[in-house]
C-alpha cells in the first residue's frame, strides 16, 4: 500500500481505509467464531467445523453470516445479510453488526430462512419475526438447545 501511496496512484476500490476496514471486519470474524465454539463447549455440545459451517452433534449444521448495517434514504436501519450458496437447508446464525461495522449488536437464530437466492435485508421487526434475537453467543447456543428440545 506504501509504495502506491508514494507514487500517488489513487485507486476507488483499495484504499487505506478501505483495506484497514477488510482487516478490522477479519479480526471481527476470528473473535466471533471463537466466542461461539466457547460457548458450545460451556454448554458440553461437541461441534466441528464442515467447510465454512459449523455442525453441532445432534443439532445439525448452522450457517453463520454477518450482516453488515446500513442506513436507508429514509433513516431506517437495516442489515445486508448475505447467505451461501446450498445453506438454505440449513439454519442460520446472523451476526448484525452496529453501523460502525466493527462492534456486534445482536445475533439472531433463523431456524428457516426466507425463500432467497444469496442476498436479503433485515430489519428489526423482520428479524424478530423470522427467528430470534439475541444478546449474545450464550444466548444463542441456548437458543438452539432449547429450538430442539421442544420439537
Amino acid at each position: 500500500m506504501k509504495a502506491y501511496e508514494l507514487v500517488g496512484y489513487q485507486s476507488s476500490r483499495y484504499t487505506a481505509a478501505g483495506l484497514e476496514g477488510r482487516r478490522e471486519l477479519a479480526k471481527l470474524k476470528v473473535v466471533i467464531g471463537a466466542q461461539l465454539r466457547q460457548a458450545l463447549v460451556d454448554a458440553d455440545l461437541r461441534w466441528s467445523d464442515v467447510g465454512p459451517l459449523l455442525r453441532v452433534r445432534g443439532h445439525g449444521r448452522f450457517d453463520v453470516s454477518r450482516a453488515r448495517s446500513f442506513v436507508t434514504p429514509g433513516g431506517q436501519v437495516r442489515w445486508a445479510v448475505r447467505i451461501r450458496s446450498g445453506s438454505p437447508k440449513h439454519r442460520l446464525i446472523i451476526v448484525r453488526l452496529q453501523p460502525g461495522k466493527t462492534v456486534v449488536q445482536d445475533f439472531v437464530f433463523m431456524p428457516k430462512l426466507p425463500r432467497v437466492l444469496l442476498y436479503f435485508t433485515l430489519t428489526d421487526s423482520k428479524a424478530k419475526s423470522l427467528g430470534i434475537v439475541c444478546n449474545s453467543a450464550e444466548e444463542v447456543v441456548r437458543t438452539v438447545w432449547d429450538q430442539e428440545r421442544s420439537c
